[in-house]
């Protein structure tokens, strides 16, 4: 088996359990815990996991993630914010929306 798939294996695995230990990963897959252990270490170096001792898990999300992503999450919350929002504005003033997928709900 190839490096590149067997760590498209480990990856798998571990977006099926979350989380999940070198050993694991050795039984599964029939691979010697140092060869796991390379694999993580190469699968946390371009960010496809979170390497933990003894194990690894999905990587943890930094940052808001993509716009378009967000758009579709939480949207009745944002169109009832947007909704409220828009009661505060009165006629002929000037207000300055930051960028954003809730001010974009409260633009439109």
């Amino acid at each position: 088996m190839t490096p590149a798939i067997r760590q498209a294996k480990i990856a798998n695995i571990i977006r099926q359990r979350d989380h999940v230990t070198v050993n694991e990963l050795a039984e599964a897959l029939n691979i010697s815990r140092e060869t796991i252990r390379r694999d993580l270490a190469e699968l946390a170096r371009v960010g496809k996991v979170q390497k933990f001792h003894g194990g690894a898990s999905l990587p943890m999300v930094t940052g808001e993630g993509h716009f378009h992503d967000r758009m579709g999450k939480n949207v009745a919350a944002k169109v009832r914010i947007a909704a409220t929002a828009v009661k505060l504005i009165s006629p002929n003033e000037t207000i300055l929306i930051d960028t954003g997928s809730t001010t974009l709900y409260f633009a439109e």
